[in-house]
């Protein structure tokens, strides 16, 4: 087997869950559990004479960016063997990946991250977040009457109209994710433990549903949950309200503007320490600036990208939007200056561009800086997902 970055046979695969074992934690006597033929097809390696010295799994998945959808590559289970730690196996095995997904038409990769500082010189930045809420059961809103039009009723993990719930919510968001199969098996009917499922449907049409479990130690969370109306959240809060008796806490995962937030009263909901950032990198500017959604504006930006890692991002580009249809194009002024870390915080909107200038990561005046700002704003990126 050739030394290099390349896709993993069924022992590298194997190879990989096992050191992900050692390095995150886990039981290597169920780790090679997981390791079925997609598996072995979603996974890359770094090889130094014939064995594996780094390697990774990754999500074939969407990201939407207002309403619209791209596809993007999300990275789990990175992983470099101790022996080969500080030799660099890391980042080609990393760069291998972000050209592979460049030539595969994927303009984007996301990832959770133990070492920030390693994945930025390969060109991801922190874009969005992933909030951990919790509330003092005793302290959700009583909401007499909120469930009265509502047929509670429990679903399958398959169940369609749940899923076309959570992507209705979705769409209207920044940054969250079009799953795949094991995603959706992960948050509605996981290896281990139980979920309870319930939707709530308001004459026919399924407004929200939630996706619950009481094994877990912090009090009743909420492992999913998706609405598409008011109704459906002050449904929803009257249900979980209704555990109080024998659960002293209910958590969730959610943005940072999570609308359950602002319907509980007091400030009573609280920030829980497993909140994260999620880092995202562009793999092709072009593709991806053509691709996403924009407001129903008219603009132009002239913006020259600097990317070191993968210079066939670099170069400027002129983005074009009318009535929020975008046209991308190369030339332009250059007047807008960015990083592709910067640029990657100012898609997703997670940053202005006036805060990404403060730190170096864009530089241009203030009217163009504004433009920008205004181009790429929207709801503040989120995704209730871990991988």
């Amino acid at each position: 087997m050739p030394d290099g970055y390349q896709p993993a046979t069924r022992p590298h695969a194997e190879a990989q869950r096992l050191l992900a074992a050692e390095a995150f934690g886990g039981d290597p006597a169920t780790a090679l559990d997981h390791v079925d033929d997609d598996y072995v097809q979603r996974t890359r390696v770094v090889v130094r004479a014939d064995r594996v010295a780094a390697a990774l799994h990754f999500l074939d998945v969407g990201q939407f960016f207002h309403g619209r959808r791209l596809r993007c590559w999300a990275i789990a289970g990175l992983v470099t063997a101790t022996a080969h730690r500080g030799a660099g196996v890391g980042r080609e095995l990393v760069l291998g990946m972000l050209h592979e997904a460049r030539d595969a038409g994927v303009p984007l990769s996301v990832l959770y991250a133990s070492t920030p500082t390693f994945y930025r010189k390969c060109g991801f930045e922190p874009a969005g977040d992933v909030c951990a809420w919790g509330v003092d059961s005793h302290r959700l809103p009583n909401l007499p009457g909120a469930l009265d039009g509502f047929d509670v009723v429990s679903f399958e993990p398959d169940d369609e109209p749940a899923r076309a719930c959570y992507t209705a919510f979705a769409q209207t968001q920044n940054g969250t994710l079009d799953r795949d199969a094991k995603l959706w098996r992960y948050k509605l009917e996981p290896r281990r433990g139980h979920r309870f499922r319930y939707r709530f449907d308001h004459h026919g049409k399924t407004e929200g549903y939630l996706s619950i479990s009481g094994d877990r130690s912090d009090g009743l969370a909420v492992e999913d949950y998706a609405a598409t109306t008011l109704r459906a959240r002050l449904a929803i809060l009257r249900f979980l309200h209704n555990h109080r008796a024998v659960n002293g806490k209910v958590v969730w995962y959610g943005g940072p503007h999570d609308p359950l937030l602002r319907l509980i009263p007091e400030n009573a909901a609280f920030v829980r320490p497993h909140t994260e950032e999620w880092l995202l990198r562009i793999t092709d500017v072009a593709a991806a600036l053509r691709q996403r959604g924009y407001p129903a504006l008219d603009a132009e930006l002239h913006l020259d990208v600097r990317d070191a890692s993968m210079p066939a991002n670099a170069g400027r580009r002129l983005l074009r939007v009318k009535a929020g249809e975008p046209t991308v194009e190369p030339g332009g002024d250059g007047r807008v200056t960015l990083d592709v870390r910067g640029l990657a915080a100012l898609f997703t909107g997670q940053r202005t561009a006036e805060e990404l200038a403060l730190v170096g990561l864009a530089e241009g005046d203030a009217a163009d800086l504004a433009a920008a700002t205004l181009v790429f704003h929207g709801p503040r990126p989120f995704m209730v997902d871990k991988f």
